[in-house]
């Protein structure tokens, strides 16, 4: 054998001997040291403990608790066949800029008068008197137009269609209840600017609105401004006739007065109105409430009309008139709020308002008369009313859906009049101030009953004694 091949075959004995070395010293086992006395005893101790079994891998679900008011549907859901619940969210959906305006869109409410304008507010097809409008379930005081309040300041609005005995005889053809808004722990700061055209006349409406808790306590403030100035045609037509029988029972309708009235109208207003509501919670079902109210308003009318006579004698009493009137309103008031539960289906509610309301009015009308000297009226007229108001009412739901309600109402009312025609008194065997009083007591106890989501049952009694001075 040649060299080479012998120093190639020496080459691959040596590298397979360290090879199998390696690998015979990678699997003998390693020599432990002596262990001591006490670390055997410690390891017979551990293997004599029992071993605990494992638990098996467990799967966490995702879980979300949020909490809030009740939505409109919700609300809708709460509500029964005799009510119905307009919540927030529905009255931002339209974006009406009045409360007419959103009144117009309620079911089985019907609101007269020109869009924007406001106007008698009619429930079931009966007239204005037979409905009841509420604030803050304590009825607005007279001459307050629901259009002085800006939708943003109104939470909800609860319409009863049916007469119970808890509204009492003032609401034959139903109930209008508007809740202003409510404090809660949702921190908002909302400022609105809205002008709006009519007739080229810009009209500004400005609403800021604040909530926030502080130490427990909610509070909501509600702010707003508007300015209005409009312009109208208005055209009265006046037709009378007098019925006659001929013979033979033939009836002739013969014209005796025709009159035409033609006129404009230009109305500028200033208001503002705010609102608020500090609200306090504690035990579920446990609440107190402050709610303040102003409302401030001036206001001047000019009117300029023609008369026109084509039918009747003698002359019209007037070819021309024109009258100007300035008015002011103000409206300050508080109501407070007091819910007990007194446990899982029985509340105990307090409720009393006081106010006072001033209105002032003073017009000067200029007619000019055929053949006559031309005349002049001044009519001024000054109110006030004040009001003062305690309700209480325990309610219970029962079985069967069904609803116990009873409590009672005392409520008293005060007005001083001025009236003045042409600084005269308009009613002299009264005087210039005119004063009147009215007391009002009730009791009443009825159940609610919901037969089905479209039907709804009420009976009950009320009692009710007024006196008047």
């Amino acid at each position: 054998m040649t060299p080479l091949p012998r120093l190639c075959c020496l080459v691959a004995l040596l590298a397979a001997a360290v090879h199998g070395m390696s690998a015979w010293a990678q699997g003998a086992p390693v020599p432990e040291p002596a262990a001591s006395p006490a670390s055997a005893a410690a390891a017979a101790a551990t293997a004599a403990r029992p071993t605990p079994s494992t638990p098996p891998a467990s799967t966490l679900e995702r879980v979300e608790v949020t909490g809030g008011r009740a939505d409109d549907t919700q609300q809708r859901r709460d509500s029964t066949a005799a009510k119905i619940i307009i919540g927030r969210d529905e009255i931002e959906r339209f974006g009406d800029s009045t409360v007419g305006d959103l009144l117009k869109r309620l079911p089985g409410v019907t609101v007269q008068g020109r869009p924007g304008r406001g106007g008698a507010i009619r429930m079931r097809g009966l007239g204005n008197g037979y409905t009841q409008i509420l604030l803050d379930g304590e009825r607005v005081a007279p001459g307050f137009s629901l259009d002085s309040l800006a939708p943003e300041q109104i939470e909800r609005i609860e319409i009863l269609r049916a007469p119970t005995a808890e509204t009492g005889a003032r609401a034959i053809a139903g109930s209008i209840n508007i809740i202003s808004r409510e404090g809660s722990a949702k921190r908002l700061n909302d400022l609105r600017l809205t002008v709006a055209a009519e007739n080229g006349r810009a009209q500004p409406v400005a609403t800021w609105t604040r909530n926030d808790s502080v130490a427990g306590l909610s509070y909501n403030f509600s702010l707003s401004a508007s300015r209005n100035d409009r312009q109208s045609d208005s055209s009265v037509a006046t037709v009378a006739r007098n019925i006659t029988t001929v013979a033979r029972n033939i009836a002739t309708n013969e014209v005796t007065l025709q009159q035409l009235d033609i006129g404009q109208v230009r109305e500028q207003r200033q208001g503002l109105h705010a609102t608020g509501r500090l609200q306090w919670r504690g035990e579920p079902g446990d609440s107190l409430a402050l709610t303040p109210l102003l409302i401030y308003g001036l206001g001047n009318t000019q009117r300029s009309g023609v008369l026109l006579q084509s039918v009747g004698r003698p002359s019209p009493p007037y070819e021309q008139a024109d009258t100007a009137s300035d008015s002011s309103f103000s409206l300050l008031r508080l109501n407070a709020l007091w819910n007990k539960s007194l446990g899982d289906s029985a509340r105990m509610e307090w409720r009393a308002g006081i106010g006072q309301t001033r209105s002032a009015n003073d017009s000067l009308r200029l007619e000019q008369r055929p053949s006559k000297p031309s005349r002049s009226l001044q009519d001024t007229a000054h109110t006030r009313d004040t009001s003062l108001s305690v309700n209480g009412k325990f309610s219970q739901l029962l079985a069967n859906e069904h609803s116990l309600v009873a409590g009672g109402e005392a409520e008293s009312n005060r007005r001083t009049e001025t009236t003045l025609q042409d600084g005269a008194p308009l009613l002299g065997e009264f005087g210039d101030n005119v004063q009147a009083s009215a007391t009002r007591l009730a009791l009443y106890a009825q159940d609610e009953w919901n037969i089905s989501p479209q039907w709804a049952a009420n009976a009950g009694l009320r009692w009710e004694g007024i006196q008047t001075r």
